[in-house]
């Protein structure tokens, strides 16, 4: 019983491992392009996917509105929140 709950364990911790890398590259890789969208003063919710932007506008965090009126430099990355 101590085997498998011990092969269970390290397969399990892999797996969270893999997966807490591969959420954090999805969400940096979309930081990025949100980023240089703004540099290039490219203000389009197209680049979003859409369960993204339902989150983003479930919380309020949809700025998009806001960063096209006053500006791409005005604002961090996270909204200034």
């Amino acid at each position: 019983m101590l085997v498998i709950a011990l092969i269970s364990y390290m397969i399990s911790a892999v797996f969270i491992g893999i997966f807490d890398a591969s959420a954090n590259t999805i969400l940096q890789c979309y930081l990025m392009d949100m980023d240089m969208c703004r540099q290039k003063n490219i203000v389009d919710s197209k680049h979003i996917p859409p369960t993204l932007l339902k989150f983003f506008k479930a919380y309020n965090l949809d700025n998009s509105d806001h960063v096209a009126a006053t500006g791409p430099e005005s604002e961090p990355l996270n909204g200034g929140h």
